[in-house]
């Protein structure tokens, strides 16, 4: 059976991508704006996190996995065929071609 993929989007701390991992999924990239939750990713969850503004990543450099993740505060809009100004995260709308979507979003 082929190992699951997935990357994470604002990422925190990385208590999404732990339930991942403890459900066989292999994390593969990640970021977090946050220093802190970087740290606490990295000695937590693996070194695959960068910690920056996801806006300034070139999004060739990034992997495609099979499933794309991504904590509040994922911003729904950058989604939207309906929104044509640049969100903080349209550049995300390159990993939609992901097999799969799973949003978490506290409100």
């Amino acid at each position: 059976m082929a190992e699951f993929t997935y990357i994470d989007l604002f990422a925190g701390c990385g208590g999404f991508s732990l339930g991942l991992r403890e459900a066989g999924l292999r994390g593969v990239w990640a970021i977090e704006l946050d220093e802190d939750a970087t740290a606490t990713y990295r000695t937590n969850i693996g070194d695959h996190i960068l910690c920056g503004d996801i806006r300034k990543i070139d999004t060739k450099t990034v992997p495609h996995p099979d499933l794309l993740v991504g904590g509040f505060p994922f911003p729904l809009p950058a989604f939207s065929m309906a929104s044509q100004e640049e969100t903080a995260t349209s550049s995300i709308n390159a990993y939609v071609s992901s097999r799969t979507c799973l949003l978490q979003y506290l409100s």
